[in-house]
């Protein structure tokens, strides 16, 4: 993210909702009921195992207000929504349950949507060279064992043309990497924290492991493209950064 893109959300965050300002810890970690080689099912494997699942989070906002229909029009950065932000980047390990602490800061008030960032550097640049989500495990398919590893970037591999050549805006690379908008209902206040969870199962919830490439060279490995010219590939990528079912908030009041 750039400086002039901080001091907007900052400002956005501090003079719109009219409450106090406070800092409060914000930790993001894996779910509480799931470890590295823990096997678990999905709709076309019978059993996945984990032993690597990280993802890069660049940085978590609450909004006060739910962005309007139409948002993949709007800007990505949107002045006087903000109640809260973390813009201190963290590598996540997924299969922790442990959680990374950072220090975020809010404006007291009701949270009823939230955002995760997928970014390393300026959310509106047109590459992007971090590693989001770096994966690897096994999955068992109709009796057939698949060794596989996944990475993500998001970055001119992800960028969609748009489909009016009078439009060339109308898919800004910013619209990939920000999940948004996530659904929760707290209110914030100072003394709280919050807790960000990520549950790596759900991303692998619609790869059909039989439709994988095999894997090239002495390596015995299935890769998972990083693009969207592969279905797999497709799935991986929309399933990181669903709105639903894979990233959890919850606010613990002072006191709690």
């Amino acid at each position: 993210m750039k400086p002039w893109m901080f001091a907007v959300i900052l400002a956005a965050c501090a003079n719109t909702t009219g409450g106090d300002r406070f800092d409060f810890p914000l930790g993001i970690a894996g779910p509480v009921d799931f470890a590295a080689g823990q096997p678990f099912a999905t709709d076309f494997a019978d059993e996945v195992t984990l032993t690597k699942a990280t993802v890069h989070v660049g940085g978590v906002y609450l909004n006060r207000s739910q962005p309007l229909s139409g948002a993949q029009a709007q800007a990505c950065v949107m002045q006087g929504i903000y109640d809260a932000e973390m813009t201190d980047g963290a590598d996540i390990d997924a299969l922790s349950p442990t959680p990374q602490w950072r220090t975020a800061r809010a404006t007291s008030g009701q949270a009823v949507t939230a955002e995760v960032w997928l970014n390393g550097g300026d959310v509106n640049a047109l590459d992007d060279e971090t590693l989001v989500v770096d994966l690897a495990g096994t999955a068992s398919q109709e009796g057939q064992a698949y060794p596989f590893v996944a990475q993500i970037h998001i970055g001119k591999n992800r960028l969609v043309p748009p489909s009016d050549p009078a439009q060339p805006g109308m898919n800004p690379p910013c619209k990939l990497r920000i999940v948004s908008p996530i659904a929760v209902d707290f209110d914030l206040a100072a003394g709280g924290k919050l807790l960000v969870r990520v549950d790596p199962r759900k991303w692998l919830q619609n790869i059909d492991f039989h439709q994988l490439p095999p894997p090239q060279g002495a390596s015995n490995l299935y890769k998972i493209a990083d693009d969207n010219n592969t279905t797999a590939g497709i799935h991986l990528f929309n399933d990181v950064r669903a709105r639903e079912g894979v990233w959890t908030f919850s606010w613990q009041p002072a006191g709690n």
